[in-house]
């Protein structure tokens, strides 16, 4: 599938992006966002280790630290309901397993939890990385 704007192929699939530069910023943000007929609603990169930080993010209004190894991302723009898909990833760490997982979700909420997947036990990581796509 290819879209077209005026002369110009923008996307031939999903993976490939080319002969953007004559479009503006806000066509092209939306074309990225919505490639493969769903669009990434929310991501966040964000640091538990002392002080709860969002180092960068998108569509995310806050994040609050609910104690070791838990965070609520309170996603500015709700989802249709609760029925959307997340992926996530866990900042370096010396000791293996680390695992960031969804515990909670609702239409404008995202609970993780980051831990020792071999000690079953919720521990504070950073940088992580969470996104979630859905309607």
């Amino acid at each position: 599938m290819a879209f077209t704007i005026g002369s110009n192929t923008v996307i031939n699939d999903s993976r490939e992006l080319q002969n953007i530069a004559s479009l503006d910023s806000t066509t092209a943000t939306t074309i990225g966002n919505s490639v493969g007929g769903g669009q990434t609603d929310y991501w966040i990169n964000y640091t538990q280790i002392g002080t709860t930080t969002i180092n960068d993010s998108f569509n995310v209004t806050s994040i609050t630290d609910g104690g070791v190894g838990d965070a609520l991302i309170t996603i500015a723009t709700d989802f249709a309901n609760a029925n959307w898909a997340s992926t996530g990833m866990v900042g370096f760490s010396s000791i293996t397993s680390p695992s960031i997982i969804r515990v909670g979700a609702a239409a404008g909420t995202a609970q993780l939890n980051t831990r020792y997947a071999t000690a079953n036990s919720n521990s504070d990581f950073g940088p992580n990385g969470a996104a979630g796509m859905g309607d």
